[in-house]
């Protein structure tokens, strides 16, 4: 891959995610996760439901906890995120769909 002027680390990495490369999508994950946890405690109201909360999104299987992580956290449009994982729009809003409701039933039972 060619480096130009409007290369930067972000756009890199999202290129290694598209490609599947789970360590990328990790590091982007984690580059994000002190905000998503503001973001966490700000709707929730307190660390004990922020705990639950990211205990449930760790239940979830790989392809439902990343799109809703960047459906929620990254605040990524159904287009960007079937652009980044090489699916088709509709691929994306089912598999949101499926996680919201996956993740409801984890974090009813925690």
């Amino acid at each position: 891959m060619l480096k130009t002027e409007t290369d930067t680390p972000v756009e890199r990495q999202l290129l290694r995610t598209k490609s599947g490369d789970r360590r990328a999508f990790e590091g982007l994950i984690l580059a994000n996760s002190a905000r998503a946890y503001r973001t966490a405690y700000r709707l929730l109201g307190n660390m004990e439901d922020v705990r639950r909360l990211w205990q449930a999104i760790d239940g979830l299987s790989e392809s439902h906890r990343r799109v809703l992580i960047m459906k929620h956290f990254d605040n990524l449009s159904y287009a960007e995120m079937a652009e980044i994982l090489s699916v088709p729009i509709g691929t994306v809003m089912s598999r949101l769909y499926h996680a919201r409701k996956r993740l409801g039933e984890i974090y009813d039972n925690l």
